[in-house]
């Protein structure tokens, strides 16, 4: 069925690309990518840890609840600004899963945190901040997110469950690129739903040949900081010690709906609504899943896809080579 429903959406959204098509086209190829995301959530591996009967359920829903709450005030209050505070995060957090460190995390950590940094000073839609300020943050931020993430999860006991696994930080490093490609093909009715919404609008700054590499600092970045830390902070928050599938699903959840409304808090109130749920259920949860029980590099690979085709159609369209 995911496949079906994968190869529909490409298919969809190539011709709404293609031939530029609107209304009732577009709206069919939204609803297959909505389809195209559900099949994707039932078809992955089903987590290898047990529920949690011990946290009642209307205790972990007021949590998520409040969880949700809080995210939301945070960003209202600091904005994009959030993300300097979040190296910091990922220090207390290696603090809290009182870990030491390891060799093959430490090289994979500092490996994607250089590649993020130096794609970061092509990121043109960056215009709260010097670039170079951006690209320098990148690397504590996926440096000290990554590393912390990955501590705290060993803390609470996930790290044999089968969920979130690194294949690049096992040292598995040609597993680790196939996941990746695999991730990149995979994004493609994603990517063209995304394409075909016009969001490369937003990247009119996209006019060198080189600008789609700049997908690979959100591609990774925002899987380290994004994924890979918050997700277990917020877990540890909740339920700090042996949490269940349950709690680790709906903390994921909130987290991705969250993740999709600070791309979309700028609007009004009602269109940030509206962009959220969509960028959420649309974007955010296939990611998001893709990172909790496939792996991390999966995720990287997928993110990048998707934005890489965003920020590669700007370019064919600023440099007249299409429309």
């Amino acid at each position: 069925m995911f496949w079906t429903a994968w190869s529909l959406t490409t298919v969809l959204a190539a011709c709404c690309v293609v031939a530029d098509l609107e209304g009732p086209a577009l709206v069919l190829t939204v609803a297959a990518a909505g389809l195209t995301t559900a099949t994707l959530l039932r078809s992955l591996p089903t987590p290898g840890v047990a529920d949690d009967v011990v946290m009642p359920r209307r205790h972990l829903y007021a949590g998520a609840a409040l969880l949700c709450v809080v995210l939301v005030l945070l960003v209202a209050a600091l904005g994009r600004a959030i993300v300097f505070g979040l190296p910091l995060v990922g220090a207390v957090a290696w603090a809290a899963g009182r870990d030491r460190i390891r060799r093959t995390e430490l090289v994979a950590a500092t490996a994607l945190a250089a590649v993020a940094s130096a794609a970061g000073l092509g990121a043109g839609w960056i215009e709260e901040f010097p670039q170079e300020i951006w690209a320098a943050l990148q690397f504590p931020l996926v440096l000290l997110g990554l590393l912390g993430g990955w501590a705290l999860w060993r803390r609470l006991g996930l790290q044999d469950t089968g969920l979130a696994p690194s294949r690049l930080a096992a040292g598995r490093m040609r597993v680790a690129a196939a996941s990746a490609v695999s991730g990149i093909l995979l994004s493609a009715p994603w990517a063209l739903t995304n394409l075909a919404l016009a969001a490369e609008d937003h990247d009119a700054w996209a006019t060198e040949w080189w600008s789609p590499l700049a997908a690979l600092q959100p591609g990774i970045a925002e899987e380290a900081w994004g994924r890979v830390l918050l997700v277990p902070v917020a877990v540890a928050i909740l339920r700090p010690s042996r949490p269940g599938h349950r709690v680790v699903t709906v903390v994921a959840v909130v987290v991705a709906f969250w993740f999709a409304y600070l791309h979309a808090f700028e609007q009004d109130a009602l269109s940030a609504a509206v962009s959220t749920l969509l960028i959420g259920a649309l974007f955010s949860l296939p990611v998001t899943f893709l990172w909790l029980r496939r792996d991390l590099e999966t995720a990287i690979g997928w993110h990048i896809g998707v934005d890489m085709v965003r920020i590669g159609g700007a370019y064919v369209a600023s440099a007249g080579l299409w429309g």
